[in-house]
Order: C-alpha cells, then structure tokens, then sequence
C-alpha cells in the first residue's frame, strides 16, 4: 500500500506539462518508465572536487555517491542516478582524493 506518493512534473512557459513522474518517498522508485531520470551532479560534484583537492574523507564519500547512486523502476530495473559525465568527473575526483590522502601522511611519515 502506497500512502506517500508525490508527483514531479517539469512545466514549460505556457505551463504545459512536459514530463510527470511519480515518486515513492518510502522505498525511493520512479513510477513511469521512459523519464530521464540522470542526472548532472552539479552541487555534489562541485564538493566532491573541493573535498578531493583538500583530501578528505568527504570527498571519497561523495565522490561514491554520484558514482554508486542508483534508481530503481517500477519493473524493478536499475538505472544510474547520475549521467555519464558526472560519473567520469566523479571518478576522477575520487583518484584525487585518494591521491591526497595518500600524499598526505607519506608527508607526514616523511616530516616525522
């Protein structure tokens, strides 16, 4: 039984929907199939970039986030959150995160 189910619907200048989908807060499941549904990271990647060059943990953490987030139809497929180019970006900052970190204590072993 679906008790919380919210509509998304992108509108166009006349206010005429272009593209309506339901969402299930409860389990997270797009309810109408052939939406696009990635995608471009923006925000996220723009702090997994900040966080990666500073070489922290948070940077790992977002960084898997774009590259690991997933969306689940209502067929029961699963498709990619997040486009391909923000995947690529997100792998990348993911190397120069660990990059960092790495480079970090081999500095700190070094100084010591």
């Amino acid at each position: 039984m679906q008790i919380f189910l919210r509509i998304i619907c992108e509108y166009d200048f006349f206010f005429v929907p272009l593209q309506c989908f339901f969402i299930n807060p409860l389990n997270y499941t797009i309810m109408e199939q052939g939406v696009d549904y990635e995608k471009e990271g923006g925000a996220l990647l723009v702090f997994a970039w900040i966080f990666a060059v500073l070489g922290g943990l948070l940077g790992i953490i977002l960084s898997l986030g774009v590259i690991k987030g997933n969306v689940t139809l209502e067929d029961g497929s699963i498709h990619h959150k997040y486009n391909e180019k923000a995947r690529t970006s997100a792998k990348f900052a993911l190397g120069v995160s660990i990059a960092m970190i790495v480079l970090g204590y081999a500095i700190q072993i070094a100084a010591a």
